[in-house]
C-alpha cells in the first residue's frame, strides 16, 4: 500500500451515503487499522481537501510502512484526476530523529550540510485554489492549531510575528488584521513555491528556552525550506530570500565536525541535511526531554502520556519531580492513572473475551455480533482494533489482559484515551466500584481542563 494506491481506493469505494472523498478516505483507513496512526484532517471549508499525517513516534507499523512515511504531512485534493490529488506533501521536511553516537557510528557523512535546530512549531504556507493557506505538520488551519498555550493558537502568534514585521504599514484597531497581516507577507511569496517556517514565540516553548539569547518576550519566523511544487525540488535559500523582511535563517555550521562539537556541548539539537534526507541530531539529555516532556499546557495530559509511555525507568513520579517539583496534587496522580488503566483495560478485556471466539489454527475469529451490536461506538472501535491485532500480533493464542493494557497504552493517543475516560465516568453500566468511579470523574476534569 502506498498513496496512490490509498487515493484510487478512495475513488473506487462505492460511496451509497454520498460522503465526500476525505470521510470515505476515513473509512478506509478505519477498516484497514491504518488509523489513528495514520489521522485525517478536513479542511473547513473545502470537502475536497484533507491533510494526513502520521503519529510519528510509532515501531508498530512494518507491515505499512511505506504509507506510513508518505504520510508525515500530505495534502490530498479529492477535485482533481487520479495522479494530481497531491497539493503538498511535507514528508522531507520533518526531521528523522538520531542520537550524536547513532549519527557518528552509522550516518556519518563529511559532506553534511547542518544548521542548529530551531526548537518551535512548523508553520507550512502554500497558494492553491487561488488562496494562500497556513497551517502546521499537523493541522490544515493554523488558527485551529494550539499545543503549549490554553487559549492562544499558533495563528495568534504567527500574526504577532508578522505584527513586529508590518506594524508601521496596519492599523492595531483594523478588525480584519490577521487577514491584512498574511496578504502583506504572502505578497512576498510565489504560488509557485511551498513554504516551511518555524514559530519561535515566547509562549510556545518546546524544549529549548531561548530567554537567555532573544530577551522575555521573544517571537520569530524562522525560514526553513522553499519547495517548487511542479518539479518538487528544494530551492537553494542560503541567500536568505526573506531575511529583508526580518524572517530569521539557521545559522550554518561551515563544516559538519563544527556541528558534532556544538551538539555535544550544547541542549540545542543540529539539522543534518543530505539531499532529501532531513536528521536531526541531539544530545542524550535533548532527546531524553524530547521523549518524555509533551509540553502540553494541561500538566495532566503529560501525565498522561508519560504513564503511556511505559518507560521501565521512568515514571509519572521521575517526570513530576524532574518538571514539576512545586507542584501539589489532591491525589497521587500515578495511582489515579494507574487505576484508570487497569479498569479499562479489565472491562475491555472482559468484553472483548465475552464477543470474541479465536481459533488460533486457522488465525480466524468469529464475532458474536448479537452482543456486540449493543455495546457503545467507543468501545466496539476498540474491540475491533483488538481483533485486528489477534491475527497478527497475538496469533497463537486469545488476547489476554495485560495484552489489553499494553494496546491502551502503546496503540493509542490521548485523545483516544480521553474519549474512554469519559465513556467509564459518565455511562455507569460495568459495575465499577463507586471509589473507582469517582476517580475517572476526577480524571476526567483534570485532563479536560
Amino acid at each position: 500500500m502506498n498513496i496512490q494506491m490509498l487515493i484510487q481506493e478512495t475513488y473506487n469505494k462505492p460511496n451509497s451515503n454520498n460522503q465526500d472523498y476525505p470521510s470515505v478516505l476515513l473509512s478506509i483507513l478505519k477498516e484497514k487499522h491504518l488509523w489513528p496512526s495514520i489521522k485525517i484532517k478536513k479542511f473547513k471549508n473545502d470537502k475536497n481537501l484533507c491533510l494526513l499525517h502520521n503519529s510519528y513516534k510509532r515501531d508498530d507499523i512494518t507491515e505499512y510502512r511505506e504509507l506510513y512515511d508518505e504520510c508525515r504531512s500530505i495534502i490530498l485534493d479529492f477535485s482533481k484526476s487520479i495522479g494530481n490529488n497531491v497539493v503538498i506533501n511535507y514528508a522531507h521536511s520533518i526531521p528523522q530523529r538520531l542520537s550524536i553516537e547513532n549519527y557518528i557510528n552509522h550516518n556519518y557523512n563529511s559532506n553534511d550540510e547542518s544548521y542548529i535546530a530551531m526548537d518551535g512549531t512548523l508553520i507550512t504556507t502554500y497558494y492553491h485554489n487561488g488562496i494562500w493557506f497556513f497551517g502546521s505538520s499537523c493541522c490544515p488551519d493554523i488558527n485551529s492549531s494550539k499545543f503549549s498555550h490554553p487559549s492562544k493558537t499558533h495563528g495568534y502568534m504567527l500574526d504577532e510575528v508578522l505584527y513586529e514585521i508590518y506594524k508601521n504599514k496596519v492599523d492595531i484597531n483594523d478588525p480584519n488584521i490577521s487577514t491584512t497581516l498574511r496578504n502583506l507577507f504572502t505578497s512576498n511569496l510565489s504560488p509557485l513555491y511551498s513554504y516551511v517556517f518555524v514559530l519561535i514565540h515566547h509562549e510556545n516553548r518546546h524544549i529549548i528556552d531561548y530567554k537567555k539569547e532573544f530577551g522575555e518576550d521573544f517571537k520569530f519566523l524562522y525560514h526553513l525550506n522553499t519547495k517548487n511544487r511542479l518539479s518538487l525540488v528544494d530551492e537553494d535559500i542560503s541567500i536568505k530570500p526573506l531575511e529583508y523582511l526580518g524572517i530569521k535563517y539557521p545559522y550554518k555550521f561551515a563544516k559538519i565536525e563544527d556541528a558534532i562539537n556544538f551538539v555535544s556541548t550544547n541542549e540545542n539539537a543540529i539539522i543534518v541535511k543530505r539531499n532529501n534526507q532531513l536528521f536531526k541530531i541531539a544530545n542524550s539529555h535533548s532527546l531524553h526531554l524530547e521523549e518524555v516532556h509533551s509540553n502540553n499546557y494541561n500538566i495532566f495530559y503529560n501525565l498522561f502520556y508519560v504513564y503511556m509511555l511505559q518507560k521501565p525507568n521512568y515514571s509519572v513520579i521521575d517526570y513530576i519531580n524532574e518538571f514539576y517539583p512545586s507542584q501539589t496534587f489532591a491525589t497521587n496522580p500515578l495511582e489515579d492513572i494507574h487505576m484508570i488503566f487497569m479498569m479499562m483495560s479489565e472491562v475491555i478485556y472482559n468484553l472483548y473475551i465475552s464477543t470474541t471466539n479465536y481459533y488460533p489454527k486457522y488465525k480466524r475469529f468469529k464475532v458474536n455480533l448479537d452482543v456486540d451490536r449493543t455495546l457503545t461506538p467507543v468501545i466496539r472501535f476498540h474491540l475491533a482494533q483488538l481483533r485486528n491485532q489477534q491475527t497478527t500480533a497475538y496469533s497463537k493464542a486469545i488476547i489476554t489482559k495485560e495484552e489489553v493494557y499494553n494496546y491502551l497504552c502503546h496503540m493509542n493517543n490521548i485523545k483516544n484515551i480521553k474519549k474512554l475516560v469519559f465513556h467509564f465516568s459518565t455511562t455507569n453500566i460495568y459495575n465499577i466500584p463507586i471509589e473507582v468511579l469517582e476517580v475517572f470523574k476526577r480524571t476526567l476534569t483534570n485532563i479536560s481542563n
